[in-house]
């Protein structure tokens, strides 16, 4: 796995107006979402589940680094905000689930 410095990211479709926000070190992290997301698609019981699958299934999902961060701990926090803020001023639906 390829690490790199910690970044918010999303995903997003154009078309259906959805964005998902995350945070990464890995540069890998978007090809592992769509592959997640063919499991899932194959093995409706396969135990992952994703709020990002809802971007994942449009045909034009599109990767963006939003912001790059000086540790985990910074991109963790701006990722807390990032959604808000976009939930709050975005003409995309954030469709992160917050836990």
């Amino acid at each position: 796995m390829v690490k790199i410095q910690p970044v918010v990211y999303c995903l997003m479709s154009q078309s259906k107006k959805l964005m998902y926000i995350g945070r990464t070190t890995q540069a890998t992290r978007f090809s592992k979402h769509k592959s997640h997301y063919k499991r899932y698609q194959l093995d409706k019981d396969f135990c992952m589940w994703y709020s990002a699958f809802e971007v994942l299934s449009c045909d034009d999902v599109e990767f963006h680094i939003l912001q790059t961060c000086a540790d985990v701990e910074e991109s963790m926090k701006n990722e807390r905000e990032m959604i808000n803020i976009m939930r709050d001023s975005c003409f995309y639906k954030v469709v992160n689930k917050i836990c």
